[in-house]
């Protein structure tokens, strides 16, 4: 097993390295040689630690060694947004305390979140203060719900592990993103973090295209893929550290990055275009249908705002309009992506249907432990699970409609305010206007893609970093 973990380090090595040589001048920043060197230096944990606490304890080394001597808050933002997954979210511990079975479960990305968002909490005040508004009641609102609802469990610990995980994953990212991210210069810098995880991301998976081998997921110990190969539109489905469906919003940041920081990186023609077939490459090789679409609609929605005349504009919305109802009609995607035997649309038609008899019965609140209500007991998939297929009908059949509300709301918070102001674009566009329509397109394109996965891997807490974002930049300008 260690021969195996070296030669997949040493894949993934290469993999970064190669990308890193080809586009010097975009890994050439200080925080690019730190994101890199946390990513190089964490393969070693993945592939030869086989002890998840011990990985977790380096990474929070790492994070505070690597990130040690920073040039301030937004460079220790910027940093936390490029390590995210370069350590999977599977790598997980059970975190125990005396009395207590385990208080909290600890996955890197919480890791992360505890050394360098929760010390960054305390500089917000002062001139970092902002006006309270309807965005910051919501998250605040959505936490406290559910996390009430958690009491019907009829176990404190239960409450408590929710309460700081929620506290971890929703608000300290939220509002530590929304009060220090202040300038357009700030916003550039975390655009490179962004830019350089997708570029990492883009590189590791078409290294595993190459070999046939879905590098970090071989090492999944939940993971059946890592024994049986699935294979989607004639490539080999891959996530890597991520989620299949992430991959595609993943590239869509990464590629909105990139053609905002063309101006302000100098960045040869072929190796952008280069970058941004393999963020495309990439996006196919996930397998994943939302992850395709989630693509092409935040594209879309960027181009129409920022590069587009209004006849253009025209054309723009009738081709996607086309393209969506072609899909629905024929399934024009299966040329790139199959549908699984788990997959269909009858199985989704089944479980909404189950879905919506619970719902009678439980609309306002919904049930903690829905799964066990009797209800979707004839939707146990091959792979001995119930897949819900949605967030919202994840988040709606847990917390009943009122959480849903309040969930769909914090988007809407920001989604708003946000599209009010790109409808008054002039002729000259400018950075502001274009980060509003990145974080803009990004969040509807979120939207879009967790209606077609549940809430796994690093969904939630990407989801907080983009509506903190898009609070930040409605904020200062």
């Amino acid at each position: 097993m260690i021969v195996y973990g070296i030669k997949l380090a040493i894949l993934s090595a290469i993999a970064i390295l190669s990308v890193v040589f080809c586009s010097k001048t975009i890994f050439s920043s200080g925080l690019g040689k730190r994101i890199v060197a946390f990513w190089i230096i964490a393969l070693p944990l993945i592939f030869f630690l086989r002890n998840e606490a011990l990985t977790l304890m380096a990474g929070l080394f790492l994070l505070v060694l690597v990130n040690k001597n920073n040039s301030g808050s937004i460079f220790t933002i910027a940093f936390f947004i490029g390590v995210l997954g370069a350590i999977p979210d599977w790598v997980e511990y059970h975190v125990s305390v005396p009395g207590i079975n385990y208080l909290i479960t600890l996955s890197f990305y919480k890791i992360a979140v505890i050394a360098l968002l929760v010390p960054l909490l305390l500089q917000i005040g002062g001139e970092n203060r902002l006006k309270w508004n309807v965005a910051d009641s919501l998250v605040c609102l959505f936490v406290l719900v559910t996390t009430l609802l958690t009491f019907r469990e009829g176990k404190l610990t239960s409450v408590l592990r929710f309460f700081v995980d929620s506290c971890l994953i929703y608000i300290v990212p939220y509002f530590v993103i929304s009060r220090l991210v202040k300038t357009i210069n700030d916003f550039h810098y975390c655009a490179v973090a962004v830019l350089v995880f997708s570029i990492i991301i883009s590189a590791i998976l078409f290294v595993s295209q190459v070999v046939q081998l879905d590098i970090y997921e071989a090492f999944n110990p939940r993971s059946k893929y890592n024994i049986i190969r699935e294979y989607r539109g004639g490539f080999l489905r891959l996530s890597g550290p991520l989620s299949s469906p992430l991959i595609g919003f993943t590239m869509l940041s990464g590629y909105l990055a990139l053609d905002i920081l063309k101006k302000h990186i100098s960045v040869l023609p072929v190796i952008r275009w280069l970058i941004i077939l393999m963020f495309f490459l990439a996006v196919l090789f996930s397998g994943s249908r939302g992850g395709l679409f989630s693509f092409i609609l935040g594209v879309a929605v960027y181009w129409y705002f920022i590069k587009l005349s209004s006849e253009k504009r025209v054309l723009l919305v009738l081709s996607v309009v086309i393209l969506f109802l072609a899909e629905l009609l024929f399934g024009i995607s299966a040329m790139f992506i199959y549908e699984d035997e788990y997959g269909t649309f009858d199985y989704r038609v089944e479980l909404y249907t189950a879905s919506w008899l619970f719902l009678k019965q439980n609309p306002l609140f919904g049930m903690q432990n829905f799964l066990y209500s009797g209800y979707f007991d004839h939707l146990v998939t091959g792979l001995g699970i119930i897949d819900i297929v949605s967030t919202y009908l994840q988040i709606v059949l847990k917390y009943g409609f009122v959480g849903l509300f309040l969930f769909f709301s914090m988007f809407l918070s920001i989604i708003i305010p946000l599209a009010k102001r790109l409808l008054s674009i002039g002729v000259s566009v400018s950075d502001v206007d274009r980060y509003m329509t990145m974080y803009f397109a990004i969040n509807i394109a979120l939207m879009f893609i967790i209606s077609t996965t549940s809430m796994i891997s690093l969904f939630p807490i990407f989801i907080m970093i983009n509506i903190s974002f898009g609070r930040a930049i409605l904020a200062r300008y």
